[in-house]
Formats: C-alpha cells, sequence, structure tokens
C-alpha cells in the first residue's frame, strides 16, 4: 500500500460512531490526524449508495488491501461530499461565510488589494452565497471576478449541472461591468496532482511506490479510469 505520508494532507473522513450522528471531521494541515477518534472500522457516509468495490466520480476510497473494508481515506475528488456535508447551505452556516468574507474583505482592504478572484466555487457548500450578498449589502471592498465549480458527478448530473451553470453565468454576462462582484466563468479539475500520486499519467508510476493496479496511472476527474488502464 501507498505510505500514508504522501496523501494525509488530502485526506478527508467522515465517522460514524455508535449512538453519535455522523460527523466529518477534516484534518488540519499541521497534523497528519484529526484530533478526533477513529473507530476501528469508520464508514464513510456519505457514499452508502455505493457498492462494495465502487467509487464516487473523480475519486477513490482507499480499502484495506485484505478485508475491502473503507479505511476512511478518500482521494480526489472523493473528498467533494465531505465538504459539502461539513458546511452545507444552511442559513446559520451561510451567515457564518458572509461574516467569514467581511473578516477577509477588511484585511484585504488593509493590505491595499481591490481585485480578486474566488476560484473555489464550491456552490454545494455554503460560501458563494456570501459574495452575492456583500454586493447586494454594498459591503464589498474588492472587484470579483469568481468562478463556478464543476463537480465530476455522474454522466448525466454532469450534463444537468453545466445546463444550470451556464444559465447563471449568462445571468452575471448580463450585468454591468462596474458590478464589482461577478460569477464570469466555470472552473474544472482533470485530474488529481503529481505529489499525492495520483495525476492522469500514460505510462504507469514506479513499481517502487507499490501502488495497486488500479492506482497506478492515476485517475482523471471526468472520464472513464478503466479507459487508462486499457491504453
Amino acid at each position: 500500500r501507498l505510505p500514508q505520508r504522501h496523501r494525509q494532507r488530502r485526506l478527508r473522513r467522515a465517522i460514524r460512531t455508535p449512538n453519535r450522528r455522523p460527523r466529518p471531521s477534516p484534518p488540519r494541515h499541521a497534523r497528519p490526524h484529526p484530533r478526533r477518534p477513529r473507530p476501528r472500522r469508520p464508514r464513510l457516509f456519505c457514499y452508502s449508495s455505493l457498492g462494495p468495490s465502487q467509487n464516487p466520480p473523480g475519486g477513490i476510497l482507499l480499502r484495506d488491501v485484505r478485508s475491502g473494508t473503507l479505511t476512511g481515506i478518500v482521494l480526489g475528488s472523493a473528498q467533494q461530499p465531505l465538504r459539502n456535508a461539513a458546511f452545507p447551505p444552511t442559513a446559520s452556516n451561510e451567515e457564518a461565510a458572509y461574516r467569514g468574507l467581511l473578516r477577509s474583505l477588511e484585511s484585504l482592504k488593509r493590505n491595499g488589494i481591490t481585485t480578486v478572484s474566488f476560484a473555489g466555487g464550491f456552490w454545494r457548500q455554503a460560501r458563494t452565497q456570501s459574495w452575492t450578498r456583500a454586493e447586494r449589502e454594498g459591503t464589498s471592498t474588492v472587484r470579483a471576478r469568481n468562478a463556478w465549480y464543476v463537480y465530476p458527478d455522474e454522466a448525466d448530473a454532469v450534463e444537468a449541472q453545466l445546463r444550470e451553470l451556464i444559465r447563471r453565468l449568462e445571468r452575471d454576462d448580463g450585468k454591468n461591468d462596474d458590478a464589482l462582484v461577478q460569477f464570469t466563468q466555470a472552473k474544472l479539475y482533470v485530474d488529481c496532482i503529481f505529489s499525492l500520486l495520483t495525476s492522469a499519467l500514460h505510462e504507469p508510476y514506479l513499481s517502487s511506490l507499490d501502488l495497486p493496479p488500479e492506482e497506478r496511472l492515476g485517475f482523471e476527474y471526468f472520464g472513464d479510469r478503466d479507459a487508462l488502464l486499457r491504453s
């Protein structure tokens, strides 16, 4: 198995413990492990609809090589459902996101920064609406040209998602050019990154890394992972 140190900084874990509600447990970058204790057999509750060997689009759920049970470590875009579960667009989360944006805007102002691009665009979380609110309430101190994130869902869901994002982009395209906040672009990740040994390659990673067969060529966020193995 790939040593965990190569992947710890990007893992997202969700833990279900007896008699408690499921709670995502994001790691802290300065510490490899969250403080929340992890049970022996963690279950990623965001993926309960997947089969025992299935992976979500654009990601991989790492499983024990012997038992096939989930290890609690996820790769690539498999983290997004966990992020969404951790910060859903509820009224309280949207308020927290807005307050956080106001603090960030104040910091940008103090440092003389007048133009930004919020490239996250994770619209399934309680983040993007804070920018719309800042524009509506006249609290934005910067000119922001932001992006909508395209999630690597199942094929039919991606098409529906793209139609919705195009509708949103067209709506913003009709704004006055002087509007401070606009969402003007869509953001796609094609594959993961080299430092995690998950970028899609034409030739396999070094055998000394001891990657399992299905991970030796990395993987793409959009597309057929098996096609890489067949090429």
